[in-house]
């Protein structure tokens, strides 16, 4: 047909059943999209609709355009039903979205840590090592989870494949970031020769290898104490496109749904995105759907010291990003 709701606009399906990939395609076709069957460099999709991210498909298309959309199949079926191309990020989803992925061989502190982290980024994780994983993160290629695994066609990576996943917002090809035997005395040995270098550069030594279990973006090591501004830091933009990039959002009462949202637009806009009060980096706290009594209080206590912190919604978030600049606050 000529024109339509998505006249022109070019569609990459991936990882849909195959009932599922039918009955989209055939909405996007109806109303004028072009539905993509190969990629090619010269007219890279337009958006990436998928129920699962990491294929070889979304990884090459993401690669190239970082700044693609990859959205549910819902924002087809939305926009069918509204009669408009509804925002993307309303139906954007995270870099671990679809991933069902175990983590072994790290310490329970930092284990926690990504556990959230891959919750936060839309994906789930399990405990337990089951055939119905899509990815096991390990420290280590002799446990028996790792040889379980490798039998069972479980992708396998270490710890940089999943926060470089995050940080830039999609998925990484697993196959690039191979598990690391991490020892004991490895780390030993990496604390004694960092400590030589910060000697001869008039600095303390390092803490003892046991804190030494987290990496910053600069590959040093860091203390368990200071893990936290590591581990945050992956919550913060490193696009280029930064036009928000003087806002720090507090996001609060967010259920996982609009926290992916909040994380997908302080990509596109820059803003840093905290999920706890900071002293002085907060300029906007966005109040989610699911605020309870406890996080009420704590937004109360922070607005005392910070009256001219205002409270807004992730609607606000969006028109910001929709106009590529600051939206003003509604009273």
């Amino acid at each position: 047909m000529s024109g339509g709701l998505f006249q022109e606009l070019r569609v990459l399906f991936t990882f849909l059943s195959e009932k599922e990939k039918n009955e989209i395609q055939s909405l996007c076709r109806e109303h004028g999209g072009i539905v993509m069957s190969a990629i090619t460099p010269n007219d890279p999709p337009h958006v990436v609709v998928t129920r699962r991210v990491g294929s070889p498909k979304y990884c090459s298309v993401l690669k190239r355009h970082p700044m693609t959309p990859v959205v549910s199949p819902e924002w087809i079926r939305t926009s069918v039903s509204e009669g408009r191309k509804v925002p993307y990020s309303q139906y954007a989803v995270g870099p671990c979205y679809g991933l069902k992925i175990c983590l072994s061989g790290f310490f329970s502190e930092d284990k926690a840590k990504l556990a959230d982290l891959v919750q936060e980024s839309g994906g789930t994780h399990s405990a337990s090592l089951t055939k119905h994983c899509t990815h096991l993160v390990s420290t280590s290629t002799s446990s028996e989870k790792y040889v379980f695994a490798q039998k069972h066609g479980i992708a396998c990576a270490s710890a940089q494949w999943l926060t470089e996943s995050i940080r830039g917002g999609w998925c990484r090809d697993s196959a690039l970031y191979p598990v690391q035997d991490v020892s004991e005395k490895s780390h030993e040995e990496e604390a004694r020769l960092h400590d030589r270098k910060r000697t001869r550069e008039g600095a303390k030594p390092s803490a003892p290898a046991e804190q030494q279990i987290i990496s910053n973006e600069e590959g040093v090591s860091v203390g368990k104490e200071n893990s936290m501004t590591a581990w945050d830091d992956l919550n913060h933009s490193d696009d280029n496109t930064d036009f928000l990039g003087h806002c720090g959002v507090w996001a609060v009462g967010c259920p996982l749904e609009e926290s992916m949202t909040v994380l997908r637009l302080c990509r596109l806009s820059g803003a840093k995105r905290f999920t706890s009060p900071h002293p002085t980096l907060i300029t906007h706290i966005i109040r989610g759907s699911r605020l309870n009594q406890i996080e009420s209080k704590e937004v109360v206590q922070y607005l005392e010291k910070h009256e001219d912190v205002p409270v807004v919604t992730i609607d606000w978030l969006d028109r910001s990003v929709s106009r590529q600049e600051e939206m003003p606050v509604d009273e």
